[in-house]
Formats: C-alpha cells, structure tokens, sequence
C-alpha cells in the first residue's frame, strides 16, 4: 500500500510517516527512530527536544540518508510528494545540499581542516550550481557576508582552525545556505559554542530562515532557543515523538509529563532554586518496556501505562496532541 500525505501537499515541505531507523546490536535491533510521523511546514520551523539518545539526530540523518549502511530504514520521507527512501541512490544525494540543507553539529568534523573555507565554498557551489571559478568566489564571498562574517575576503583563505568556533559555525551555515535549499536541517547548531555566542548564531539561523521563507528543522536541547526560533515543538523520548503543537501550546501549556520535566530541569536567567531532576534514566531502545516508554520515570503512571501498549496521541486541539493516557483535551485521539 502506498503510504498518503494527510495534508495539502503544498503546504508541506517535508512529510515523514512511520518512520523507523533500526541499528543491529548484541542486544538485539536497536530503534533509534521509531514510527516517527511529522509534518514540516513551508515557511515555518519546528524544533526538535528531547534528552541526548532519544532520536533527535538520528531523526535527521535517517531523512538524508547520513547513516551507515548497518542501518535499516522503513517508513516514508516525502519531499513534494515523492518518496525519497524509494528512489535510488543518486537521486537521493542530489537532493542533498540543493533543497534540503543541513547545518552539522561539530563544525571541525564538518569542515575539512586541510583546505580554506574558500575551497570548500566554491566546491559546494560548483557541484550544485556549476558555477565557474570566478563566479563560484563572488557567490561566496556573497554568502559569508550574509552570514555576517566580517572581512569576508580574509576569511575566505583562511583554515578552519584559525577561525572562532563561531565564526566556523557561521561557514558551515553559508555552506547550507549554497545550494539555495527549500528545507534547512540544523542538528545542535550551538552545542560547541559559549552562551553569548549560541544567542548570535540561534538569531542568525531564525532571520535567514525567515527572510528566505524556508522550512527548518532544528534539533536543540535550549528551550529558550526553540521558543524564540520556532513556529512548532515536537518532543522526542526514546525514539517517538510524544508531544507536539505550536510553541505557544507546548511551553506554556505542556500536556505529556516528559515535557513538564524537560521545562521543570531548563535552568532560566534570574533562577534562584534549582532546576527539577527527571529521576532515572532514558531506557535501552534495544529493550523497551511494554507500555509507555516513559513510565518507568513518570510520577503519574498507573498501571495501564505500564501494560496497554505505547499510548495513543491525545489531541488537546486541533494542533496540539500528547501520546499520553492522562491527556485530557476535547479532541480524543489523534
């Protein structure tokens, strides 16, 4: 059976449906990714939460096919109704770096650190755009400048490890940026960086997103970040995604006790009592519980979260909904 878009395909730029991404273990398949089901819209960003292990990355490689070959991936990855596991692997590296871009976590392992920043720009440009030399350097020298990198032809013969990691961060975004895509995936863009420097690079991603109109996703562990970035939340444990809304719905009105947690744990500014523990710890995906993955660490179990299955979504609104038994809302099950 071939698997549908439940939306207006022009409104979504990205569709995943069940998506799974399984590694072999000695412990047995190990689901980083499981029956993952998101709509990314055109012109909006979703952010992505969630503990370190529960998915997040593995979500957006599984998307462009970044994982070794030990990796088994079902489901659908739509793009303009075409699914992107289904066709070969040619067509599937093209659409890398030309619509989707993605924006890697560690911009040392994402540059390579025996060219100039100059090299690897103008590679990328050539093999999207085929752009020769001297109009692969303007282009550029262009793009460095829009992402606000001063004396941009300095910096354009400099090594990676002469540069800031903020000024590195700010290249591995114009490398993004070079095949003009339709979609931006950021994984942790501001995981290496200092406090100050995060808030300048988080405002860069969002005023670029905004003034190109493009689709993101961002993967963020800073809920602070993913209020003032994004238009959506998902929340990610243990591989599925157990809540998601606009960011409105999500931060201030938190309907799965996870997500309660993770804002109870966010450290704020001014905060004069320390941030709430989640007690125990993320589960072995290779070896999840029956129930509610969650319920293990969850002070409001009982014992048909324990025993009847992964919960069914919840709808609290139209847009909101938690995989939760104790969500109240008006709209059932989602």
């Amino acid at each position: 059976m071939t698997a549908e878009l439940t939306a207006p395909p022009r409104d979504i730029a990205l569709g995943l449906r069940n998506l799974t991404t399984e590694f072999r273990t000695h412990d047995g398949p190990l689901r980083a990714v499981n029956q993952v089901t998101l709509d990314v819209y055109r012109g909006r960003a979703l952010a992505i939460i969630g503990e370190s292990g529960s998915g997040k990355s593995a979500l957006l490689r599984s998307v462009l096919g970044l994982l070794p070959r030990s990796a088994k991936i079902t489901g659908n990855v739509f793009l303009d109704g075409r699914d992107l596991l289904a066709v070969r692997r040619k067509e599937r590296e093209a659409v890398r770096g030309s619509r989707i871009g993605m924006i890697f976590q560690d911009p040392l392992t994402a540059l390579d650190p025996v060219f100039t920043i100059g090299r690897q720009l103008t590679e990328t440009l050539r093999r999207h755009h085929r752009l020769r030399e001297p109009a692969a350097r303007s282009r550029a020298l262009e793009l460095l400048e829009a992402v606000r990198i001063p004396a941009p032809e300095h910096r354009f013969n400099a090594y990676p490890f002469e540069l800031s990691g903020g000024m590195r961060q700010r290249v591995v975004i114009a490398m993004a940026l070079a095949g003009e895509p339709e979609i931006l995936l950021a994984d942790e863009p501001t995981t290496a960086l200092d406090a100050t420097v995060q808030a300048r690079v988080m405002a860069l991603i969002a005023s670029i997103q905004q003034e190109r109109t493009m689709a993101m996703v961002i993967v963020t562990h800073d809920l602070a970040a993913a209020s003032q970035v994004a238009d959506d939340i998902a929340v990610m444990y243990a591989g599925r995604v157990i809540e998601q809304g606009p960011v409105a719905d999500v931060i201030g009105s938190p309907a799965h006790p996870y997500t309660r947690g993770l804002l109870g744990a966010n450290v704020q500014a001014g905060q004069t009592r320390p941030p709430a523990i989640i007690p125990g710890a993320p589960p072995n995906l290779a070896r999840l519980p029956p129930g509610c993955s969650f319920a293990p660490r969850c002070a409001e179990s009982k014992p048909a979260c324990w025993t009847n299955g992964f919960p069914t979504a919840r709808a609290r609104s139209r847009t909101h909904w938690a995989a939760c038994l104790n969500v109240p809302g008006p709209g059932g099950t989602r």
